[in-house]
């Protein structure tokens, strides 16, 4: 979502013509049964083409390339970090852009309203998932708190992936301001979540724009360091109460935040000692 976000951000404020081919060609085939992964939101492709990645269209006549800043530690952690850059916006017409993270809110947050208004959920699938909901007997009120996990990938990285313990802090923080709150995981990897949780609280995989939805509306969420969350959390209306882990992608060694500047999007973040951080 990134790179659409930031793609139509260049493009508008500096009146250029822009398009994206609408068959992703990165998809979530293991997560989602390769459903196409803005299928679900009313979202426009502008100009659409079938150029793929690596292909070359006529009309290109530069390339940029994000920043990466790669540092190796002696235990062997790769240490890759894509720092913000506001020179983007001043990238010329006819650009390629070769985008691998572009996760920092200063990107976006001086159009925030118009980027919430790009990733709307198609009405038609808002009623179909407040069915799906209804038959799950989930509310999306201030008593439920939606928490996301991510294994799949993850799993064979344990520098990355979230320890049972980061989930039991957050969720001892929402019991505290609210003792009546129940909880609900959305996950890729229903195996993975049940082996973290068992049969304590609800695990569930929905369609992804199911779970894009919930994660939008819900009021209280308690977030994994999965790039999934990240817009509809930080786009929601309703002024959610978010948990995410400090450092995200080192939450479990606290190097430093990776893979970019995460607590640009304003959360409360946790560490591992169980404190919050605005940063």
């Amino acid at each position: 979502m990134a790179v659409y976000a930031i793609t139509r951000a260049i493009s508008e404020r500096n009146g250029y013509e822009w398009g994206f081919n609408p068959v992703p060609e990165y998809d979530m085939p293991h997560n989602y049964q390769s459903v196409p992964q803005f299928d679900f939101l009313d979202i426009d492709y502008g100009k659409q083409h079938a150029y793929k990645r690596d292909e070359n269209p006529p009309f290109i006549q530069q390339y940029w390339f994000e920043r990466v800043e790669e540092t190796r530690y002696p235990d062997g952690d790769l240490f890759r970090y894509f720092p913000y850059q506001p020179e983007i916006f001043d990238i010329p017409d006819n650009t390629k852009m070769f985008i691998s993270n572009c996760q920092d809110a200063r990107y976006y947050e001086p159009i925030k309203d118009n980027v919430r208004e790009w990733f709307r959920i198609k009405p038609e699938n808002i009623n179909r998932y407040d069915q799906i909901l209804s038959g799950l007997n989930i509310v999306l009120d201030d008593n439920f708190c939606a928490i996301h996990v991510r294994g799949k990938d993850f799993c064979g990285d344990t520098r990355i992936l979230l320890p049972l313990e980061y989930y039991q802090n957050a969720m001892n923080i929402m019991l505290k301001k609210n003792p009546r709150m129940k909880f609900g995981v959305l996950t890729d990897d229903v195996k993975y979540g049940k082996l973290l949780f068992g049969d304590s609280i609800p695990v569930m995989q929905n369609e992804l724009g199911c779970d894009y939805y919930i994660f939008n509306v819900a009021k209280n969420v308690i977030l994994s360091n999965s790039s999934f969350t990240l817009f509809p959390t930080w786009l929601s209306e309703n002024q959610p109460d978010v948990i995410a882990p400090r450092y995200w992608w080192r939450y479990n060694n606290s190097r430093g935040w990776l893979s970019s500047d995460i607590w640009t999007f304003g959360y409360k973040f946790l560490d591992k000692d169980g404190l919050l951080y605005d940063k």
